[in-house]
């Protein structure tokens, strides 16, 4: 059996700003590779693997000056990316 655990936090103002920035972060990660794993597939390719998005990514990131406030949250880039991976495997089914 698995059980949760409920735990209310109370930010300060700099943590709840920091929050915001990995959600936010976590939504673009995800909806851009979700967003390449359909172009692809529209254009009759393969599924693109999890190592290789972490690779495309890091390279868009690299080439784009605007996103360069992605590099405060890499660690949180490279989970919805995984997890991004994961849910398109399922879609693709």
């Amino acid at each position: 059996m698995i059980r949760g655990i409920k735990v209310k936090l109370y930010p300060n103002k700099e943590q709840e700003i920091l929050f915001k920035k990995s959600c936010g972060l976590a939504r673009y990660a995800y909806n851009w590779g979700l967003n390449y794993q359909k172009e692809n597939y529209k254009n009759g390719n393969k599924y693109i693997g999890k190592g290789d998005m972490k690779k495309l990514f890091k390279h868009f990131r690299d080439e784009n000056e605007e996103v360069e406030w992605i590099f405060d949250f890499l660690e949180a880039m490279r989970s919805c990316l995984e997890q991004g991976g994961h849910k398109q495997e399922k879609w693709k089914r």
